[in-house]
């Protein structure tokens, strides 16, 4: 993004050129397997081909709002709050439906933007997440237990790496 924000082009390895090839459409990127491939290329001997930009196949169906039967007013609160990007904390004894609505969220959130994708794949990539540089299209969202701590809601913990990501305890609070 950087490169692309100065005009400039990009190299970078073959397993890098389809996450790369999300920075723009209009940068220049080349993605050898070798060095040698690479001079070749600059030689004119053999000339690479851009990098086609790549979206991590879907894993499965996500849990639908209209499963739910009733709860009416919570599932207009869960529309709002997904469609403006609001924050949510839902409140309630155990079983009124908290879980199983918050479960539900991500089925309903509005795609990434172009901008918002880079950003949350840029995150997945320092954190090892990407499998042969395909970016993900689906909202990060996460779901501890209630009973974890302050610091694993926000992402830590003492043996576990920061991660980013909606954290909805089964009991408590939802938040992004």
């Amino acid at each position: 993004m950087a490169a692309h924000e100065r005009g400039h082009g990009l190299i970078c390895p073959a397993a890098c050129g389809s996450e790369a090839a999300w920075a723009g459409s209009d940068i220049e990127i080349l993605a050898p397997r070798s060095l040698i491939q690479l001079a070749n290329h600059f030689k004119g001997t053999q000339v690479l081909a851009r990098p086609e930009p790549a979206i991590m196949p879907t894993s499965g169906m996500l849990p639908d709002l209209r499963d739910i039967k009733g709860q009416e007013s919570a599932k207009r609160t869960l529309e709002i709050a997904a469609t403006g990007a609001h924050n949510l904390l839902m409140n309630g004894p155990p079983g009124a439906g908290k879980s199983m609505l918050a479960q539900r969220l991500p089925s309903i959130l509005p795609p990434l933007s172009p901008r918002e994708l880079l950003e949350v794949s840029m995150i997945q990539s320092v954190a090892g997440l990407l499998a042969e540089g395909a970016l993900s299209n689906r909202r990060p969202f996460r779901a501890p237990h209630h009973s974890a701590s302050m610091a694993a809601l926000v992402g830590g913990g003492l043996n576990a790496p920061p991660r980013r990501g909606f954290a909805c305890p089964s009991r408590g609070a939802l938040s992004r």
